[in-house]
């Protein structure tokens, strides 16, 4: 019953938000397309096209902020958001020009191009929605809160199926996502925690309520064993690259966290980097064992093809795109390909780089590395750009290049190219970038060194100052 208030509540205040209060609409829609709660409250899930109405409220909220001027349409003209079209232009064109117009697949290109084409409009919805200057405090303090709540849902109920000893939902060991979901794959639930991680880690610094403070710090271990549960060995990567480049990142940033002092985030490292190493320590013979599992069995045969079957994807990928490099073979054909051309017989391309390029061609791929690349870029001149001087947006600056930091890694690993918490840190990337960029920032120290009005000072009399 709490469930479906909560769901109309978000509902009924999308609807009277559009007016006003315009990044509501489109916060709500973001918590529903990544979270997707239907696959979890299965059975308490009303039977209304929630996302649907999510969307019309934002295309309505969009248009209302259009024509009241609040919007920035310079937002428009950000590099990202023109790779981002130009990426969804050239795979529509791939699938019109695939050489495999008769193929077979788990999933039709159809079924992709329809979630990316919801992707990329609410995309550019979304985003013209949070140009608004005059919302963006607002806006930002609950679109960091949609991602660390969903993730903290996700944490909940993870250990949720461990402690309720639901094993129907465990698969050779390791914990499965919710069923038919996005996230039914484990090793895609545990990119969508990992990703979160550095939003609920940065909030501790960047927070000034004790209680929210301390009680999101203690649900790390819980997002840990999460992540144990799930056995990913390529999230647990990301997990330990992203932290370390937290831990770099807070190690620079003691000048613009004056109320932290150094000991406390020296503190903070040392606690998460042996925490973390003791976890893994404790916790993390399930995936050892899969791998020494897996080594006993190659040993035991003699086998034609590699030790590792990511291997086998890789090779056939760098054959498609010799075979096809300008529009690749087409979305969702790699597997076909893979077969017409004797490269063996992979499932999917085991790379998120390596799957755009060899569907869709080496243009989309260039494209996407220009999208990460100029992300990475970005923190950097946002931080030239004394983002400091502004703590919510450089909390996101931090947040979003570390969970960034995570996709890349995990996505070495895994397909994630239609992955909705990827768009939307991608989201928050290209809102901070505009407000930095259109917004004055200075720090305290700067104000103090710009020359200060003399009360005393009239009209009539001449400065001494000058003299």
């Amino acid at each position: 019953m709490l469930k479906l208030i909560a769901i109309y509540s978000i509902l009924i205040g999308s609807a009277v938000s559009i007016f006003r209060y315009s990044w509501f609409p489109a916060a709500a829609y973001s918590l529903n397309a990544v979270m997707q709660p239907k696959y979890i409250w299965r059975f308490e899930w009303p039977d209304l096209p929630i996302s649907k109405l999510l969307a019309i409220c934002s295309i309505l909220a969009w248009g209302v902020a259009f024509a009241q001027k609040r919007m920035d349409l310079n937002v428009y003209k950000n590099k990202q958001v023109i790779a981002l079209v130009l990426i969804w232009g050239l795979m529509h064109l791939s699938d019109i020009l695939s050489p495999y117009q008769n193929y077979s697949a788990g999933t039709s290109s159809h079924i992709v191009l329809g979630t990316l084409n919801t992707i990329v409009i609410m995309f550019v919805v979304q985003i013209g929605i949070l140009s608004d200057k005059d919302q963006y405090h607002n806006a930002t303090k609950v679109m960091a809160g949609v991602y660390i709540f969903l993730a903290l849902y996700y944490v909940y109920w993870a250990n949720d199926q461990y402690l309720s000893y639901n094993w129907a939902q465990f698969f050779q060991g390791r914990l499965m996502g919710p069923y038919q979901g996005p996230y039914d794959d484990a090793n895609s639930a545990s990119t969508l925690l990992v990703m979160a991680m550095p939003f609920i880690l940065f909030a501790y610094f960047y927070v000034d309520n004790k209680i929210f403070k301390y009680g999101i710090l203690a649900t790390v271990p819980l997002l840990w064993h999460a992540l144990f549960l799930f056995g990913s060995r390529g999230a647990f990567l990301g997990l330990g690259v992203s932290t370390v480049a937290a831990v770099f990142m807070l190690q620079g940033s003691m000048k613009s966290l004056p109320k932290i002092k150094p000991w406390q985030i020296r503190m903070f490292k040392f606690i998460l980097i042996f925490g973390l190493a003791a976890a893994v320590i404790d916790q993390g013979g399930a995936m050892l064992n899969r791998s020494a599992t897996t080594v006993s069995a190659a040993q035991q045969e003699e086998r034609d093809e590699p030790l590792n079957p990511r291997l086998v994807s890789w090779q056939a990928a760098l054959g498609i795109i010799a075979e096809y490099p300008v529009l690749g073979a087409g979305p969702q054909r790699f597997q076909w390909a893979a077969r017409d051309l004797d490269l063996g017989t992979p499932h999917v391309a085991h790379n998120t780089l390596l799957n755009f390029t060899a569907n869709t061609g080496i243009f989309v791929g260039g494209l996407f590395l220009f999208i990460l690349w100029t992300s990475f870029k970005s923190y950097f001149q946002c931080n030239n750009k004394n983002v400091a001087a502004d703590p919510l947006l450089d909390y996101l600056n931090k947040a979003c290049t570390c969970s960034l930091v995570a996709y890349c890694v995990c996505g070495m690993f895994l397909d994630l190219i239609i992955y909705e918490p990827f768009f939307f840190v991608l989201l928050l990337i290209v809102f901070k970038n505009h407000m930095v960029n259109n917004l004055n920032l200075t720090t305290s120290s700067d104000v103090k060194e710009q020359p200060q009005e003399d009360k005393n000072l009239f009209r009539n009399q001449i400065d001494p100052r000058l003299y």
